[in-house]
C-alpha cells in the first residue's frame, strides 16, 4: 500500500554555465561548467534520455525542460551567487503542484489527485496525504502507478510523536532516525504508514482523490517531473525538496 511523502533540495555552486542542455541534473545540463566538486549533487538515476516524455509536452511552450532553460538564461547572476535548488510545493486544498528553481516558480501542475487531503497524516491506513517538508529519497523507474518519486516519510518528528503515543516501538524509532541521519529511505512498513510518493497513473481515473496518501499526476506530466527531480541528499540537504501544505 502506498502511504507516505517527503521533501528535499539540492544546492549547486556554479562558476559559469551554458544554458543549451539543461534538464536531468544540473551537472549533466551543463557539462562544461566549472563546479565546486564538494557540492556536486548528481544522481545517476536522472540520466534517462528525455525522449521518453510525451511528444505533445515536448512541443509545448509550457514544457518543463524549456522552463528550466528560460530560468538559467534569465538569472545567471543569482545562479552564480546561490547555486540552484530544486523544490516541489504541493497545495492540498488547491490540488496543485508547483515547481521551483530557487525562489522562482517555473511551472504549475493543476488538478493533481491526492488521498484524504483534510488534515495531516497520523498513521497507517488513514489515507491522508502528509504535510511538512520532505525530500525525494528514491526514484522508481517502474511502479504500479507508472513511475514514482518516493518521499522520506516518516520524518523524525513524526517518529517521536509515534513513539510517545505507542504507535511504533523504540526499535522502529531508532531505525527511522538512523535512516534520516544517513540519507536513506526510512522504514516504510511501520504503523505510521509509508510509501508516500508522487506518481503517475492519474490519466484514466474519474475520482478526484483516489490515492492512499500519495500525489498523482498524468503520465506525461510524470515524465517531465521524473526527469527534473533528483533523489538523495548530501549532509542532510535533499537534492529535491518537497513541501506539502494544507
Amino acid at each position: 500500500m502506498l502511504q507516505a511523502l517527503t521533501f528535499c533540495a539540492m544546492v549547486y555552486s556554479i562558476a559559469s554555465y551554458d544554458p543549451t542542455n539543461l534538464f536531468t541534473s544540473f551537472s549533466s545540463y551543463l557539462p562544461s561548467l566549472s563546479i565546486t566538486p564538494s557540492v556536486i549533487y548528481h544522481s545517476s538515476e536522472s540520466n534517462i534520455p528525455f525522449s521518453e516524455k510525451s511528444p505533445s509536452l515536448e512541443d509545448s511552450e509550457n514544457n518543463l525542460e524549456q522552463k528550466v532553460k528560460q530560468y538559467i538564461n534569465s538569472y545567471p547572476e543569482q545562479i552564480d551567487e546561490r547555486g540552484i535548488q530544486k523544490k516541489l510545493v504541493i497545495h492540498k486544498q488547491q490540488h496543485i503542484l508547483d515547481v521551483y528553481l530557487n525562489d522562482k516558480k517555473i511551472k504549475t501542475y493543476q488538478s493533481i489527485s491526492l488521498g484524504d487531503y483534510i488534515g495531516n497524516k497520523e498513521k497507517e491506513g488513514d489515507d491522508k496525504t502528509p504535510e511538512g517538508i520532505f525530500y525525494i529519497v528514491q526514484k522508481k523507474h517502474t511502479s504500479k502507478f507508472y513511475k514514482a518519486l518516493l518521499l522520506n516519510y516518516p520524518l523524525i518528528d513524526k517518529a517521536k510523536d509515534g513513539l510517545e503515543k505507542g504507535i511504533i516501538s523504540p526499535d522502529e524509532f531508532t531505525a527511522i532516525k538512523y535512516a534520516q541521519d544517513h540519507c536513506q529511505p526510512p522504514p516504510q512498513t511501520t504503523k505510521l504508514g509509508g510509501y508516500i510518493e508522487i506518481h503517475g497513473d492519474r490519466d484514466n481515473r474519474t475520482e478526484e482523490n483516489w490515492t492512499w496518501g500519495c500525489a498523482a499526476l498524468k503520465n506525461a506530466e510524470m515524465d517531465e517531473l521524473f526527469q527534473f527531480a533528483e533523489s538523495g541528499c548530501v549532509a542532510g540537504v535533499g537534492r529535491t525538496i518537497v513541501e506539502i501544505h494544507p
